[in-house]
């Protein structure tokens, strides 16, 4: 059974913006640790640190206060980070619409971008703050 994506939540700092969000990919990865030694006969990996991300495309708004680029431009490049919340429907977290928070560091955010005649798309890019990552939650 399959699940298409209508009314995704997307919160940053606080501050909902998932009428801007067009996609979200909530990134959980771990290092691959080689641990072999000599004599195995196979490779033997081990988990290594959490490299998580959370990457956007978004309509881009410059309305003053509310609009995307005052929500992300005082964020980027800030080592405090903002609270990051996504969640597949606005309906509260529960065990059928789970969470993911963490606490995100602006790496990467493009706030003018595009081409004659077509949407105004701006890619941002979240990495976790130090001691930070993906937390998933069901209430």
């Amino acid at each position: 059974m399959g699940y298409v994506l209508t009314d995704m939540s997307v919160t940053i700092g606080g501050t909902t913006v998932s009428s801007f969000i067009r996609s979200a990919d909530v990134q959980m990865s771990v290092e691959d640790v080689d641990l072999t030694a000599m004599g195995a006969t196979s490779r033997n990996h081990g988990a290594g640190l959490r490299d998580d991300r959370l990457t956007l495309e978004a309509f881009s708004d410059y309305t003053a206060v509310t609009g995307l680029d005052a929500v992300l431009n005082p964020l980027l490049g800030s080592s405090t980070g903002a609270t990051v919340v996504v969640k597949p429907t606005s309906a509260a977290a529960s065990s059928t619409n789970p969470s993911y928070t963490m606490v995100g560091v602006l790496f990467e955010y493009h706030p003018i971008q595009g081409e004659v005649g077509a949407a105004a798309m701006t890619p941002v890019t979240f990495l976790p703050a130090a001691g930070s990552k993906w937390t998933r939650a069901t209430t």
